[in-house]
């Protein structure tokens, strides 16, 4: 999406359909509208009081979306779009972390319901909106339903059209961040394109179409908190558009959208604005948390988070099984590899010469070496901590994550080859991941406990020991289990080393001395376990350990 392709239509057929919007579009639909209110007052019914009921500048708004679907399509035709299958429905890009579309919407309907959720318990916290349900719960839960299903309507259309269509034939013909700014800047600019109510009042069909036409542009600037009402409305575009570049697809944004929408819409119905609350300024006092400064902080964090957090968890392939095979999700470039894996998987269960060897296993886990490849498998254990793990995120996807970045950052850890997970009605039942198997090696706590009496290697390891933990805090990641069962090491060279089990770790940017204890501390208390904690030893590990780390993490010794 950021590669920009050929322009099919010009800077000033742009300009001039925009034109042509701003002028014919806006006064056909100030004409329809009027033409519509006139009819409500004169047939009268159902029908009619509830359109009287709604409001001519309502009436407005659904005129102005039609026209301008109208617009958008002669825009479309002459910009090159594919039709609906080119509405980021879906995606051939390898890269896509969120393949299925359900994965999408729900992960985005989480992440729009917790942040702007969040911002709604800040504000009914601090008393600016106050709880005011006068319905039964079971009323209530019905209600809330229903918020959710029209938030479901609105967020699919909204992000078909901005997001799926515009924003994505934008950024064919430019690159995808500019038509970020462009298509959220439309859709700041859409929320605030209303006629007063006072324009539709008057007896000539013409008069009114003109003064509703005018009052559409000049309400814009009227419009209470502009400024900031303003901002928040083209970050909330942004932040969607970058869902898109982020995931290739809608999905994320739909879910996004939907939960923000449902948020603001039960917040305003179980809610009271509360004028004298001392945070107004601050908060904001609408429901829709458009004029709130706290609102504008939340968009600009998840921006960034979005922005900063890249991820690829690989190729999707599904195993070949009836009826349904395990997707596996593989590394671009090891297809093959792994198809290898796949095949002697398959003779193994037929021939006990391809049976893989166990090389660890206990209450939970089991690594399995095979075809040289090492398969790593969590399963539920029983009692509390099952339940846990049905609910809580891949293992082995962020190992694979974590295990392609640390080696963008050239700390050894075997290559990351593939990850899966099954479930059963949403939950995780195992977890499964697939890594290169390193030749001719062995674990660093086999060299160590054969207690090598040659003290220049013994040094020599000690300094390497030192070199890879000091990679780690050098490169913003810390490692709470870098103990020596967890560091592989050469056969014919130890000081060649390894790190394998990434469960502990994570990345921080920024490592603090306290940090940095905490993870020297646990490879201390390994290396004493091992008869490793002589002067000798630890001085070996410090020189290099302090040679490549800042200031303020060395150390002479191991935290007690």
């Amino acid at each position: 999406m950021n590669t920009p392709s050929k322009p099919v239509i010009s800077f000033w057929q742009v300009l001039a359909l925009v034109v042509l919007f701003l002028t014919a579009g806006i006064w056909l639909a100030s004409a329809l509208s009027v033409l519509i209110m006139n009819g409500a007052h004169a047939w009268g019914g159902v029908a009619g009081a509830y359109l009287i009921e709604e409001g001519g500048p309502k009436v407005m708004r659904r005129c102005l979306l039609g026209f301008s679907i109208v617009f958008l399509t002669m825009f479309l035709w002459r910009a090159g779009w594919r039709g609906w299958k080119d509405c980021g429905f879906k995606t051939t890009d390898p890269d896509w972390s969120w393949r299925s579309w359900h994965a999408g919407l729900l992960n985005g309907l989480i992440l729009g319901t917790l942040t702007m959720g969040i911002v709604g318990a800040i504000t009914t916290l601090a008393g600016i909106h106050r709880l005011y349900i006068t319905i039964s719960p079971a009323s209530l839960l019905v209600k809330v339903g229903a918020f959710l299903l029209s938030a479901l309507v609105v967020g699919f259309f909204e992000e078909t059209v901005v997001r799926g269509i515009l924003f994505r034939v934008l950024a064919r013909i430019w690159r995808a961040w500019p038509a970020a700014l462009l298509s959220s800047l439309v859709f700041a600019v859409a929320h605030f394109i209303e006629p007063s109510q006072e324009a539709f009042i008057g007896a000539s069909f013409l008069s009114v179409t003109q003064t509703v036409f005018v009052s559409t542009f000049t309400m814009f600037w009227k419009a209470p908190d502009l400024a900031i009402k303003f901002i928040n409305l083209g970050l909330l575009g942004i932040v969607l558009c970058a869902f898109v570049i982020r995931t290739k697809t809608i999905w994320v944004s739909v879910g996004a959208h939907v939960g923000w929408v449902w948020m603001i819409k039960t917040h305003g119905f179980i809610t009271m604005f509360y004028p004298p609350a001392l945070l107004v300024p601050w908060l904001g006092k609408r429901n829709d948390f458009t004029d709130s400064i706290l609102a504008t902080v939340m968009l600009i964090g998840l921006l960034v988070w979005t922005v900063m957090h890249k991820s690829n968890c690989g190729r999707p392939l599904r195993q070949r099984q009836r009826p349904r095979g395990r997707l596996w999700h593989v590394l671009p470039g090891e297809e093959s590899r792994f198809a290898c894996w796949l095949d002697s998987q398959a003779r193994a269960k037929t021939s006990s010469s391809e049976a893989p060897r166990v090389l660890k296993a206990y209450a939970g886990c089991r690594v399995t070496a095979q075809a040289g490849m090492i398969l790593k498998e969590y399963r539920p254990v029983d009692g509390l901590r099952g339940w846990r793990f049905g609910l809580r995120p891949s293992r082995t996807r962020r190992s694979f994550l974590m295990g392609r970045r640390l080696a963008d950052r050239g700390i050894p850890t075997p290559a990351p080859i593939a990850w899966a997970v099954d479930r059963r009605f949403g939950l995780r039942r195992a977890d499964h991941g697939i890594t290169a198997e390193l030749k001719k090696t062995e674990p660093l706590t086999a060299w160590l406990q054969r207690q090598a009496s040659d003290s220049a290697m013994r040094a020599s390891v000690m300094h390497a020991y030192g070199q890879l933990t000091a990679a780690f805090h050098r490169s913003g990641f810390f490692n709470r289990d870098l103990k020596h069962e967890n560091v592989l090491c050469a056969i014919t060279d130890p000081r060649q080393l390894w790190v394998v089990d990434l469960d502990g770790v994570s990345w921080r940017g920024w490592i603090t001395r306290r940090r940095a204890a905490r993870d020297l501390r646990r490879v201390g208390l390994s290396l004493a376990s091992a008869g490793w904690s002589g002067a000798n030893d630890v001085a070996a590990f410090f020189n290099a350990y302090n040679a490549a780390v800042p200031a303020r993490l060395r150390r002479d010794a191991f935290p007690g």
